[in-house]
């Protein structure tokens, strides 16, 4: 089945595209690096997170037979690997390349409306006066992939929601938490492996009114429902949908 980049996303896809591509390729290195017998845990760790990027990335993009490939090696690469194990590895390897080697071309995108220019950036929290009001977004966005902050963050702009990109767990928690948080958010995505401080223990930080959906590879019953007991009103898993993550927003917001 043909795999297609959904229109509000075709710009970003062509600028994105090389280091997906960078991505893929250094990821079938690492595989090659098996199959010649290169196995030790720090190149298999490696290549678990940089697949599990991959299975995010792509499949958000809507190439969901390359994202399940990733997710296929993401799962592969948990486990201890071995001779026999190494085909297998290689042919999803080999899977994933192809389908993003010959994915669709990147469209011409329409005329961009003349930008607005941002407002000043806030002062950092703890240096501004304590009657000074908050910034308010519709979404604060946690997320430290960058190739999924920016997806995330394209879709949902277009469809007309303010969104703040947050990249490090530590500085989610200075922004959202606390009696006078620097940002106000009326949802919060939250993935939930972050650099610093794990989406979940920022979820612990974080007030118990604010809305929370968390967005990760994790879809075990266990820690979806260790989410929800600490008030995550809901749960996405990746590799998300624009649709998908558009409507989990929705769904939230009324709106």
């Amino acid at each position: 089945m043909s795999e297609q980049v959904p229109d509000e996303l075709v710009e970003l896809w062509a600028e994105l595209r090389p280091e997906l591509l960078r991505q893929v390729a250094t990821l079938r290195e690492l595989v090659t690096a098996f199959s010649e017998g290169a196995v030790d845990d720090e190149t298999r760790e490696q290549a678990r997170s940089l697949a599990h990027q991959l299975a995010g990335s792509l499949g958000s993009f809507g190439f969901d037979a390359a994202g399940a490939a990733a997710r296929a090696l993401e799962l592969r690469f948990k486990q201890r690997v071995t001779p026999a194990s190494v085909p297998l590895l290689v042919a999803l390897a080999t899977e994933l390349e192809n389908r993003v080697g010959t994915g669709p071309p990147p469209q011409p995108a329409p005329p961009r409306e003349p930008a607005v220019p941002a407002p000043p950036a806030a002062p950092p929290a703890d240096a501004a006066p304590p009657d000074a009001p908050a910034d308010a977004v519709d979404v604060a966005l946690v997320e430290d992939d960058e190739l999924l902050g920016e997806l995330a963050q394209t879709a949902l702009t277009a469809r007309g929601y303010s969104v703040r990109w947050i990249a490090d767990g530590d500085e989610a928690v200075r922004l959202l938490a606390g009696e006078r948080p620097a940002l106000r958010a009326a949802l919060v995505l939250l993935d939930w492996e972050l650099p610093s401080r794990s989406g979940i223990e920022v979820l612990r930080a974080l007030p118990d009114d604010l809305r929370v959906v968390m967005v990760t590879g994790h879809g075990e019953a266990e820690a979806v429902a260790q989410a929800r007991e600490l008030g995550a009103r809901a749960h996405v898993a990746k590799p998300w949908t624009v649709s998908g993550l558009a409507a989990a927003v929705r769904e939230q917001l009324g709106r």
